[in-house]
């Protein structure tokens, strides 16, 4: 039985692969202040309260977002191996509620760092913090915003692409549809987020034009062929760019 009168809940999850997050970053979420590095992830609730099953699903969902953010930097798979839910109380007593889920995962190696100093020593350029003030930035963005379903249709979608690479092009494109079905029609979602037609068709072009593998009508093809991993890239890139400014626009 939960003592009532705790102090702190923190909701804990391990996940693969523990380098998902080039370091330790600090998020703050609707639900609360969540904690994530080397494998481990804790969302402290801004009120401690009992957490019923209903409730860590839907703070799982808000830290599998934050989650899905961060994977539009590092195309890697990822999975949330559990919650447990830690109760601590004023004496610092604490009961703990275990719920275990599998994992799957795919390493993907990180970008070549660059870092710079001049002849004292001080540091003019360093790549990877750099990356990092920007994915962390990004992140916390995304994470206030994650109750819009276009935007986690968006990030399902991404998601989707990383899983099933084999129709990875199918799921940036439905990144489109989910655009379209949100703002009325393409010319609509062109206009509000600032994307040209040439940018908007880039990823269109390769899942419907091109006879590649990973594309929408493979049936209509003589032969495929599959996407290069620059005409990959460049669909990444373009998601990437779409949600970027979906969130942007998105009001709190």
């Amino acid at each position: 039985m939960v003592n009532m009168t705790h102090v702190q809940t923190d909701l804990i999850y391990s996940y693969e692969p523990a380098g998902f997050f080039e370091s330790e970053v600090v998020i703050e979420t609707p639900s609360g202040t969540l904690k994530v590095g080397s494998g481990k992830a804790i969302l402290t609730l801004s009120h401690p309260v009992k957490v019923s099953h209903a409730m860590a699903e839907q703070i799982t969902d808000i830290v599998r977002g934050v989650f899905s953010a961060q994977q539009l930097f590092n195309h890697m798979q990822f999975e949330l191996r559990e919650h447990n839910v830690l109760y601590i109380g004023p004496d610092d007593h604490r009961e703990i509620s275990i719920l275990v889920k599998p994992a799957h995962f795919k390493l993907t190696t990180y970008p070549v760092d660059i870092r710079l100093t001049d002849a004292t020593g001080r540091v003019i350029k360093d790549s990877r913090a750099e990356r990092i003030a920007q994915q962390s930035k990004f992140v916390q963005n995304i994470s206030t915003k994650l109750s819009n379903p276009a935007l986690l249709r968006m990030l399902a979608s991404y998601n989707a692409a990383v899983n099933d690479s084999t129709n990875e092009l199918v799921h940036l494109f439905e990144i489109l549809d989910a655009l379209i079905d949100h703002f009325g029609k393409e010319g609509s979602a062109r206009s509000a987020l600032d994307i040209t037609k040439e940018e908007w068709d880039r990823i269109g072009k390769l899942a419907n034009g091109e006879p590649i593998l990973e594309g929408r009508h493979r049936g209509n093809k003589p032969s495929l062929r599959p996407a290069t991993d620059d005409e990959l890239l460049a669909a990444r890139k373009m998601a990437f760019k779409l949600i970027e400014r979906f969130a942007d626009s998105v009001t709190e």
